[in-house]
């Protein structure tokens, strides 16, 4: 259900695409997104995520299993929020 709804919600056309299974999730921004800069301010917001030493334009997003449905989503509109900044 999370992972679904993860998904589902994750749409915006600077996000290429999302990979992953289960809570572990990689989200493909365009090559054009500065995505170190994204995770800074997403660290600013008290939102960790972290980057991948094989792809510049990736982000790793891996909440606690035992995240509930209420912070999931202000994760994700925190996420949506900033890349909408970085996309300006």
């Amino acid at each position: 259900a999370k992972e679904q709804h993860i998904r589902d919600v994750l749409v915006h056309p600077s996000i290429e695409k999302i990979s992953g299974k289960g809570l572990m999730y990689c989200l493909w921004l365009k090559p054009e997104i500065d995505s170190f800069a994204v995770i800074a301010r997403l660290e600013q917001e008290g939102l960790i995520t972290n980057s991948f030493l094989f792809a510049e334009n990736a982000i790793r997003i891996t909440p606690p299993l035992t995240i509930s449905r209420e912070e999931l989503d202000k994760g994700l509109k925190l996420i949506l929020r900033v890349i909408e900044e970085f996309s300006a």
